[in-house]
């Protein structure tokens, strides 16, 4: 089954900006739960390249919101509505919860962020 094919997979979603916010969402619930039940056990690099994104993604979408008053319209892409933003910070908190052995959680990073995700008001 081709791209082109009818039973193929669509290309028209990807210039929607907000098309894909489910997948993102379940992406990072199936990520989170991972960690969860088996973080430990992951390599140290794999828990430490989830904290070098997450961390980030949080605080970058932390300004595009800030600039904007925090109007959660202005945040765009998949962590335009707040069920992926929400999801984002239970993966920062899964990832200080459950740290590498050998890594240590991002837990000053993680405080900062929870703290001005408080404001956020899409996030219940």
């Amino acid at each position: 089954m081709g791209i082109g094919d009818p039973g193929g997979i669509s290309l028209q979603r990807k210039g929607d900006a907000l098309a894909n916010q489910d997948t993102c969402y379940a992406a990072l619930r199936v990520l989170r739960q991972i960690i969860l039940i088996s973080g430990t056990l992951l390599k140290e690099d794999l828990h430490k390249k989830l904290q070098e994104l997450v961390v980030p993604l949080c605080l970058k979408l932390q300004q595009q919101a800030q600039c904007s008053n925090w109007d959660v319209n202005s945040v765009s892409g998949q962590y335009g509505s707040g069920a992926p933003r929400c999801e984002l910070y239970a993966l920062l908190l899964a990832l200080v919860l459950v740290p590498s052995p050998r890594w240590p959680a991002p837990l000053s990073c993680a405080v900062c962020v929870f703290s001005q995700g408080r404001r956020d008001q899409n996030i219940t």
